[in-house]
C-alpha cells in the first residue's frame, strides 16, 4: 500500500507537466483484475528444458494455457517488449533452476548455483505487475541456490519428484481468482 501511495503522489506531483485538455476526457471503466478475465499463466524459464514442459504439461491439464516466450512470434521486437506483450495473464510461474553461477567479486570460494538474471528480472517484472499473490516461484530440485537479496522471505514451492509441487501451484493459481478444478489433478 505504501508503494502504491508513492507512486501516486509521484503522479500528482508530475500533473503541472502535463497541458489540460480543451474538453474533459471521459474516463473508461477500469477493466477487471487479469487473474479474474485470463487463464493465461506465463511460465518463466532458464535453461532446464524439461521443468519447463513438466510446467506446461501440468498448466494444460488445469484447463489453463501456457505463455512459453520463445514459442511466440518475436514480430521484430526486443524481448521485454514481447514480455510486455504476453504479459496480460492470470497468473505467473516462475521456475528457479540452477543454470548459472554467481559469487561476490571478491569472494570467488563463495560460488553458488542461481537462476539466470534474465528469470530473477521477470521474476520481479511480474510480481510488479501482477502482484506476488498471483507468481509462484518454483525451485527444481534439492539445489541450494543463489536467491535475488530483496526475494528472501518470499516462499517458494520446491519442485519434488513426489509432484506435490502440482497440488502446491494449483492452489496457488485458485486462491489468485483463476477457476481451477483440482479434480484433474494426477
Amino acid at each position: 500500500m505504501k508503494g502504491k501511495i508513492v507512486r501516486l503522489e509521484s503522479i500528482v506531483e508530475r500533473l503541472p507537466l502535463f497541458p489540460l485538455a480543451e474538453k474533459p476526457v471521459q474516463a473508461e471503466a477500469a477493466p477487471a483484475p487479469a487473474n479474474q478475465q485470463s487463464k493465461d499463466v506465463f511460465i518463466v524459464h532458464g535453461h532446464d528444458s524439461a521443468a519447463k514442459h513438466e510446467v506446461a504439461r501440468f498448466i494444460d491439464q488445469l484447463g489453463l494455457h501456457p505463455i512459453i516466450l520463445h514459442e511466440k512470434a518475436d514480430r521484430g521486437r526486443t524481448i521485454i517488449e514481447k514480455v510486455e506483450h504476453h504479459a496480460d495473464v492470470g497468473f505467473a510461474v516462475v521456475l528457479l533452476t540452477p543454470d548459472d553461477v554467481g559469487h561476490p567479486k571478491d569472494k570467488p570460494a563463495e560460488s553458488k548455483p542461481r537462476p539466470r538474471q534474465n528469470v530473477v528480472l521477470e521474476l520481479g517484472y511480474f510480481i510488479g505487475k501482477l502482484g506476488r499473490s498471483s507468481v509462484c516461484a518454483l525451485l527444481n530440485g534439492d539445489i541450494d541456490i543463489e536467491f535475488p537479496t530483496d526475494f528472501a522471505g518470499v516462499l517458494y514451492t520446491p519442485m519434488d519428484d513426489a509432484g506435490a509441487w502440482k497440488f502446491k501451484l494449483a492452489t496457488e493459481i485458485k486462491a489468485a481468482g483463476i477457476d481451477v478444478d483440482l479434480n484433474k489433478l494426477t
